[in-house]
Parts: C-alpha cells; structure tokens; sequence
C-alpha cells in the first residue's frame, strides 16, 4: 500500500514539471536567489488578544532622511506577522487596526510600534 501511494507522489510531482514552462522554472530560480540574499523577519504582538482580523502591520525602513515605508503584512498566525527583508538594513514596525479597509493608518485607528 505504501509502495502504490509513494509511486503516485512521484507520478504527481512529475506531471506538475512536466506541466511547467522553462520560464516558470527560471521564475523558481530568480525566487530562490532573491530569498537566499533576504532574511525573515517575524512579528509577534507581546498581546495577541488586542489584534483582530483587521490588524495590518507595516513595515518602514529606518534612513537619515525618515522612515521609508516598503510593505504591509496581514497575520500569519495568531500573533505574529512576517516580512522578507535584506540583511543589514534597519527597520521599524507598527502594528494598525485597518477599520476602513484602506490600508492606511488613519487618524481614527488604533496604532501601536
């Protein structure tokens, strides 16, 4: 029974490469590169009974010249939020409850850093 459903595994993965074009293959390695060059930085909200389906947090990068925003990030758990970043960068996160939908931070919305 093992041997039948492994050699369906391998007949599946098989068929997904054939379906896929030389160009979604060097798609998959642009990818690869770019995340061996990033790290992951992830999020936890010290109290994740404060957070709701329309907590956004925000991602900044932190430069002489002021915070430069480069990307928002919906939950990806109960209390924490991911972001792909590049080494050696400084950052500033800040966590909002996005009322309107909008994907900004409104005067209105309750916003913690």
């Amino acid at each position: 029974m093992h041997r039948i459903l492994r050699s369906i595994a391998v007949s599946g993965t098989g068929i997904a490469l054939i379906g896929c074009s030389p160009g979604a293959i060097l798609g998959l390695s642009a990818n690869n590169a770019t995340l061996q060059r990033h790290s992951v930085l992830v999020v936890r909200v010290a109290d994740a009974t404060v957070l709701s389906q329309d907590t956004i947090a925000v991602l900044y990068q932190r430069r002489a010249s002021g915070n430069r925003l480069l990307r928002y990030s919906r939950p990806t758990g109960p209390d924490s939020y991911v972001f792909l970043v590049a080494p050696g960068e400084h950052y500033h996160v800040a966590v909002f409850l996005d009322r309107n939908h909008n994907m900004r931070i409104d005067v209105d919305e309750p916003l913690g850093s």
